[in-house]
């Protein structure tokens, strides 16, 4: 039987936390479980030495609850995109493939997605071709570009996409990221602000405004960004952030900016949007 580890804060400091995760498939299980409800596997306590107790017990407990909080957003981000695929492939038994336009940017989405980005590029300038007004079809080719670091044609493209929804935050994001890899700080700038003008709470948008004023050394603004994101005194995060804090945060986001925008849901929600609509 293959074994799972059993998580709990009530090794470290006594608390029980009313649950615990199998790491084999996440199930949540009661403390007393000793193996998991839900596929078998053996729970097994991890064994923390008895001296850990005080100051240091908390700072692991808080590191437990940390990432079982990281599982549980991992397992909704996967619920989260297997409805995405539900919800495409009921389009697709409904006979979608009778549209043209449709059939080709659905092509393109599940070409991008096994990684034969040639094919999904001509799908999806032809999705253009047969609709000039495709948000989706015009936000995946930015994406494919950015990823081959072809920034004017990039930015092009969400552009065309930012012509049919100018009231979109996410989009002058991607217009703002576009900028930002390229080196245009200013114009990436001037499109992070068109974002958080049309949504005050859009965060991404603000933690790119803050990267961009530390790397400009406008430190005051960049601390006064990076708060509209991250509240003072928030778990274990001391405010202010310190400069050293301030560069390892920007430096993760610059190696993360552009997976995370390729995962944007507002790609998805726009494609699903644009093949809901009638033919």
């Amino acid at each position: 039987m293959r074994r799972a580890v059993l998580f709990s804060a009530e090794g470290y400091t006594g608390k029980n936390m009313g649950m615990t995760f199998c790491q084999k498939c996440l199930a949540a299980n009661e403390i007393k479980n000793t193996c998991c409800s839900h596929c078998g596997s053996e729970l097994i306590s991890p064994n923390i030495p008895a001296y850990l107790d005080g100051d240091l017990a908390e700072f692991y407990d808080d590191e437990v609850s940390a990432r079982l909080s990281f599982l549980e957003r991992q397992v909704e981000h996967l619920n989260s995109k297997l409805r995405e695929v539900l919800e495409i492939n009921q389009y697709l038994v409904q006979g979608l493939f009778t549209n043209s336009f449709k059939a080709s940017l659905l092509t393109g989405y599940f070409l991008r997605n096994q990684g034969r980005v040639q094919e999904a590029e001509r799908c999806f300038h032809r999705s253009i071709h047969l609709n000039k007004r495709s948000v989706s079809a015009n936000l995946f080719l930015g994406i494919m570009a950015l990823e081959k670091q072809r920034w004017r044609e990039a930015i092009s493209f969400f552009e065309q996409g930012l012509a049919i929804e100018s009231s979109s935050a996410a989009v002058h994001y991607m217009v703002g990221v576009a900028h930002y890899l390229s080196g245009k700080l200013g114009k990436a700038l001037g499109a992070l602000q068109a974002a958080v003008q049309l949504d005050p709470l859009f965060h991404p948008a603000y933690l790119l405004m803050a990267n961009i004023a530390f790397k400009r050394g406008w430190k005051r603004k960049s601390q006064d960004y990076l708060g509209r994101v991250i509240p003072e005194r928030k778990g274990t995060l001391k405010w202010p952030v310190t400069e050293n804090g301030m560069g390892q945060l920007f430096f993760r986001q610059d190696e993360n900016l552009l997976h995370q925008l390729g995962e944007d849901q507002s790609l998805v929600s726009y494609l699903l949007r644009e093949i809901s609509q009638g033919s």
